[in-house]
């Protein structure tokens, strides 16, 4: 079943251990998720950054070479809208992100970013992010 294509989209910003779970079983559950059409999907500018300085241990753990991985990447960021690094910093005063960055500064951003783009979720398997963001970071995308 597809979504209504004039229905308004729910926008999720995805963390990179989601991401890079997506990316290594390709086959999976989260990489299905990825091709939702009632989502639209955001990431930090760093991100894609992240995905090529580690793209040695991730191409590994995937089975992959380092050109099947950069494939890999290149095929699902061409599904999330990269959030300008400069609108991530002037969200960064917000209180959810100076509130997150006491307990984790790694996870800030991600909080920043959907302030920035206004997302209304935060994919995530981040522990405490889940915890301390409820109804916002979540571990499944709500279906709309």
């Amino acid at each position: 079943m597809s979504a209504d294509p004039s229905a308004p989209r729910v926008r999720v910003v995805i963390d990179a251990n989601v991401l890079v779970a997506a990316l290594i079983r390709t086959d999976g559950w989260t990489a299905q998720e990825l091709s939702r059409s009632d989502v639209e999907w955001l990431a930090p500018a760093f991100l894609a950054d992240e995905l090529k300085e580690h793209s040695t241990e991730y191409a590994e753990k995937a089975g992959c070479t380092r050109r099947q991985w950069a494939r890999r990447v290149a095929s699902v960021m061409r599904h999330v809208r990269i959030v300008p690094a400069d609108e991530v910093m002037a969200a960064a005063r917000d209180a959810r992100v100076r509130m997150v960055e006491s307990l984790d500064p790694d996870d800030a951003p991600y909080v920043a970013t959907l302030v920035a783009a206004g997302a209304q979720f935060l994919w995530t398997r981040d522990k405490l992010l889940l915890d301390t963001l409820p109804g916002i970071a979540v571990s499944v995308v709500p279906r709309t």
